[in-house]
């Protein structure tokens, strides 16, 4: 809701909005509440002087977090995650071309995922099985503050240098804060059914399967960002029919660990360039240029691992049916270090496109596109001992050569661009737009694509490479069939979007239909066969522990496609001078397709589902505007 206090001066914006979803994904019941409320003042303070600021606050609460059919609601996490967002801008209008922004910006919140049953009692994990039960077997908390100051000021000059500009210089002053704690319930958890071995606690030793316990571990880790950017644009009218708009940005990233030492210290440096040109001079057909080099921004997961005393060591005993406990294997405090000569992660982006319309009012466009992710970030071996070891995969009987870890006790890991990791995305795209005219609009496009490399495009994955370091790389054998089609490579992907307007029933209908190839996955496997001098094969025992590895070439198995057509009928009624009212009605996934988004990669259960798409659902709603 919103409108004026004072006329012309002083207006008002306010929104309150409250979610409650219970789903139901392979079998865990998943709650969550959301309330959100938002505020905004707008204040025209003078003719070349206006000045606005928001504040929104809100919240999850979620039970079930992680549930599948192989996680029950007891053995999931509840997350609760309150923040607060605001922003206070004014801007000034200096002359008719040039106005200048200031803008402060700021959050807090904070992201805790708790055991379902507490702290006190142990989660435990079933290989034979692949079932958890009895608890989550981890917790994680996380803090998060940033303040940034924006400035900007935008000039527009005629005639100038061969044409008209549009200048813009500007700068940015970040200060953020960073906090993670990760560890178990209890300061353990139970790998059930671990491996097969003689009970030492029973007469004559009789075989069985041990579990082993992870005891101590987790995390404690703290950060502190700083960063301040400088950054000049021009917007470059050559001619009627020729633009080029030219950039550069400098980031000045520092990192600074809980007791504020500086440990993290980049400047790249971002060029920019594209061009438009009308070629036939009529507006009809358009070519589209650019390149763009683009960094991470500066996260405090890309140094706070430096954090001292951040990394208690881990201690793993063997529990057999018997209730006898030995002890199995450590895992020291890990040691941390850094390069000196550490680059920030960046991308670079070619785009090449063409627009022609058609008819009038229908335009079609084809798009290249190019990306390469450079200089990434991970933590691996610095003074590590390894030793190949070749077999086969039990699970997929292909040949596969992995490491023995001799010294992981004695090893420190170095956060470093690692030259050997790369990711690559390639896209042709083919799009029609029909914009809205004799009651109806059409946009339908085609996308064929590629997705590759041997870092994974999921974000936070430490299993198959993230976007920020992780464990994944502190051993080559993550690198083990590692390259490959990436998760999200989605090789078609067919997209329609249409609407037709009956005025004279007041009604509107529109549909959506997606067409997407599914998601790859790969098959995983912590055995790795080897000759046993007898004649057979036995699972190659490893100094480290257990080792699971990518048992195929990544990417070898693909999820089903997404073939879903969604459908909303809206009728509406306007009232004289009072506004409008609105019914809807929508339809999801009108075929009622059955299909797992995620399935499985190890173990017993390696390929079934572990959560499916939504079913046909039905929404009812109605609107009102004035």
């Amino acid at each position: 809701m919103g409108g004026p206090f004072i006329k012309d001066k002083l207006w008002y914006f306010v929104s309150a909005q409250y979610l409650s979803d219970d789903t139901q994904q392979g079998g865990t019941p998943r709650t969550e509440r959301d309330p959100r409320l938002f505020a905004k003042l707008t204040w025209q303070a003078s003719p070349k002087d206006k000045v606005e600021g928001f504040l929104e606050w809100d919240r999850y609460d979620i039970t079930g977090r992680g549930g599948d059919a192989f996680t029950p609601l007891e053995a999931t996490v509840t997350e609760t995650a309150p923040e607060y967002v605001w922003n206070f801008a004014w801007t000034r209008t200096v002359s008719p071309d040039t106005v200048f922004d200031v803008r402060l910006t700021g959050y807090w919140g904070y992201y805790y995922l708790d055991p379902q049953n507490g702290y006190d009692i142990p989660g435990h994990y079933d290989f034979l099985t692949g079932l958890y039960s009895q608890n989550a077997y981890y917790y994680f908390k996380a803090d998060r503050t940033r303040n940034q100051l924006v400035s900007s000021i935008t000039h527009h000059a005629s005639d100038f240098i061969k044409g008209d500009h549009d200048f813009k210089f500007g700068m940015e002053i970040e200060r953020s804060t960073v906090k993670n704690q990760y560890g178990y319930p209890t300061g353990k958890w139970y790998y059930d059914n671990y491996y097969g071995a003689d009970d030492p606690g029973t007469a004559g030793y009789d075989p069985g399967y041990y579990s082993v316990t992870y005891n101590g571990g987790g995390y404690f880790t703290q950060s502190t960002n700083k960063r301040l950017s400088l950054y000049a644009q021009d917007a470059w009218q050559i001619t009627p029919r020729v633009n080029i708009n030219v950039g550069v940005r400098l980031d000045m990233n520092r990192g600074h660990l809980a007791n504020d030492d500086l440990v993290f210290n980049t400047n790249p440096v971002a060029p920019r360039i594209g061009l438009t040109w009308d070629i036939t001079g009529d507006g009809k057909t358009l070519l589209k240029a650019h390149y763009g080099r683009y960094y991470e921004g500066l996260f405090g997961s890309f140094y706070y691992w430096l954090t001292p005393n951040a990394f208690p060591e881990l201690v793993e005993n063997r529990v057999f049916p018997s209730g006898h406990t030995d002890f199995f294997a450590s895992v020291r405090a890990t040691q941390f270090a850094i390069d000196d000569n550490l680059r920030q992660p960046r991308v670079d982006q070619y785009i090449l496109g063409i627009d022609r319309e058609l008819t009038p009012g229908f335009t079609l466009s084809l798009t290249g596109v190019y990306r390469e992710n450079k200089d990434i970030i991970e933590t691996v071996s610095r003074d590590g001992i390894f030793v190949p070891v070749s077999g086969v995969s039990e699970e997929t009987g292909l040949p596969v050569t992995l490491f023995d870890y001799l010294n992981p006790n004695e090893d420190t890991l170095i956060i470093k661009n690692v030259p050997e990791l790369h990711r690559k995305y390639k896209a042709a795209i083919l799009t029609g737009t029909k914009r809205l005219s004799h009651n109806w609009q059409l946009m339908a496009s085609y996308v064929y694509s590629k997705s590759t490399g041997n870092v994974d495009n999921q974000s936070f994955s430490s299993t198959s490479g993230g976007n920020a370091p992780s464990s994944w790389l502190d051993t080559p054998n993550s690198l083990a069939n590692s390259e490959g089609r990436l998760t999200y490579d989605n090789t078609h992907q067919v997209k329609l979007q249409a609407q037709y307007v009956i005025p004279q029933w007041n009604m509107t209908f529109s549909g959506n239909y997606w067409y997407i190839t599914g998601d790859t996955w790969t098959k995983r496997d912590n055995c790795l066969l080897v000759d046993d001098g007898g004649g057979g094969t036995t699972c190659y025992d490893f100094n480290q522990g257990s080792v699971r590895y990518f048992a195929e070439p990544r990417g070898s198995e693909r999820l089903p496609a997404r073939n879903e057509l969604d459908f909303r009928a809206e009728w509406f009624h306007v009232f004289q001078g009072s506004g409008r009212l609105g019914l809807m009605v929508d339809v999801f996934n009108i075929f009622n397709q059955y299909r797992p988004t995620d399935v499985s990669t190890i173990g017993s259960t390696i390929g079934q589902p572990e959560t499916v798409s939504f079913p046909r659902t039905i929404r009812l709603g109605m609107r009102y505007g004035f």
